[in-house]
């Protein structure tokens, strides 16, 4: 198996960043341009609308194609399923429950559901961060309460297990998700 495309998925909060940080220290991944998180780039308020949403998931999508393309490899701080996670619980809003929001929404599912599934797969790993975590409080974040962040994390546990990409659950410290992530690969890797 080899480790190209890989994407760090979970609730807000939870250590994705400092763990792609942390990852990129190690020799394996010392090469793999990262793909930052896509979404800090908009307005938070902006965030709520299932626009915005589509906008982000789309440029999730295209950047991964894109540094496969150009570099054959990336890291990511989020993937698509992240995305139509948020969009889901976006989706339940007030603002977006009239026609337009709606089809933005079936627009968002559509393309999570057709880059998720196309071939080849657009990730060699997902590591998905299995715990919640307390908040820690950011501008750029939108949800701050833990039923967000408890529907974000059920949703991407269970989004995962029907796709047919490799994944792996870490928790724990960021040492321990770095060994589980070392061992899993050392484990897995082509010979």
């Amino acid at each position: 198996m080899i480790f190209d495309r890989v994407a760090i998925c979970g609730s807000h909060s939870c250590g994705k960043t400092t763990l792609l940080n942390e990852l990129k220290k190690i020799s394996i991944f010392e090469f793999h341009p990262v793909i930052q998180e896509l979404a800090a780039k908009f307005d938070p308020k902006l965030r709520l609308t299932m626009e915005t949403q589509f906008r982000i998931m789309q440029q999730q999508a295209i950047a991964e194609k894109i540094y496969t393309k150009n570099y054959g490899k990336f890291l990511s701080d989020r993937s698509v399923v992240d995305n139509i996670a948020y969009s889901t619980l976006v989706s339940s809003n007030a603002i977006n429950r009239d026609e337009k929001g709606k089809n933005t929404f079936k627009k968002c599912y559509a393309l999570s559901y057709s880059h998720l599934h196309m071939i080849p797969q657009p990730y060699d790993l997902l590591i998905f961060v299995d715990e919640i975590l307390e908040y820690k409080e950011s501008p750029h974040r939108n949800f701050s309460d833990y039923k967000s962040q408890k529907f974000i994390y059920d949703f991407i546990k269970n989004e995962i297990k029907t796709l047919n990409i490799p994944i792996i659950m870490v928790s724990g410290t960021t040492k321990q998700r770095i060994e589980s992530i070392i061992d899993y690969m050392s484990c897995n890797r082509e010979v």
